[in-house]
């Protein structure tokens, strides 16, 4: 494994981290609570999790600004997983740089949801 491929995983990961406990806030703030898993014990469980929240979300009694924004960030999250599984098989430097673009993107949209008055969710 070289030391670029590794240093690209490991950021990588970070960030979907980091998005993955910006998503978990986010998830536990709504009208009907989805509780996401708090130890991350491998992305079957992590991306299973979230998909199905995902899923609930137009369940939901919230406003379309609050959904489509939680759902927004929940789909950049999931892409991301998907790119750092595709990345982890073929070491293409631009599937690494995917998760990133992703990753921030995502973050763009939780943090707009964090921003929204009560009355707005």
């Amino acid at each position: 494994m070289s030391d670029e491929y590794e240093n690209r995983s490991i950021a990588s990961l970070r960030r979907l981290r980091d998005l993955y406990a910006m998503l978990l806030i986010a998830f536990g703030k709504l009208p009907i609570p989805v509780a996401l898993p708090t130890k991350f014990e491998g992305y079957t469980q992590i991306q299973a999790a979230v998909e199905r929240a995902y899923a609930l979300l137009p369940e939901q009694p919230m406003t379309g600004r609050a959904r489509d924004l939680l759902s927004t960030a929940a789909l950049y999250w999931l892409t991301a997983a998907e790119m750092v599984i595709a990345y982890e098989i073929d070491h293409k430097g631009y599937k690494a740089d995917a998760v990133i673009l992703s990753v921030i993107a995502g973050e763009s949209y939780v943090h707009d949801f964090f921003h929204l008055g009560e009355g707005e969710i």
